[in-house]
């Protein structure tokens, strides 16, 4: 009796000790980003992202084309936020011209918290004409809210 009484205090233990590590051993070379952060029609407003750990609010990213209604394919290969694992509202993509995938813009992002949601989704992508694939191989968990993919190619 004696024996399973200790085996659960040290399993409580070891459960809290591993809580606590993920917590406090998370990225200390980032930042935390926001309230919230919107880019729209122009490619220099994801110089917000940079560096940014966690977005302290929602991800916008809407109507973005180049000046001539074109896609330039070109840029989205080369914006990557590796850094960015964490966002705290929703993620809404509408109508970026030229992006096929999400998996090099944010290759490392893992959790959608959902504290507050757009219409009570936490993930959004709609009407992108370009995305081939979705690509968030590292998205884990998405804590509060549903996901809507709608009108796209």
């Amino acid at each position: 009796m004696r024996s399973s009484k200790r085996r659960n205090y040290l399993t409580l233990f070891y459960g809290l000790l591993l809580s606590l590590s993920t917590i406090y051993l998370g990225p200390t070379n980032g930042k935390i980003c926001g309230p919230s952060i919107d880019i729209g029609n122009d490619f220099s407003d994801f110089s917000r992202l940079e560096n940014c750990t966690v977005v302290e609010g929602y991800l916008q990213i809407l109507l973005i084309g180049d000046k001539n209604g074109g896609v330039n394919q070109e840029i989205f290969r080369t914006l990557s936020f590796p850094k960015l694992t964490v966002i705290t509202d929703y993620l809404l993509l509408f109508r970026v011209a030229g992006l096929d995938s999400l998996s090099t813009l944010f290759p490392n992002l893992t959790v959608i918290r959902g504290h507050n949601l757009f219409y009570n989704y936490a993930l959004v992508i709609f009407e992108m004409t370009s995305l081939k694939d979705i690509g968030l191989y590292n998205l884990r968990n998405i804590t509060r809210g549903a996901i809507r993919i709608e009108k796209n190619a």
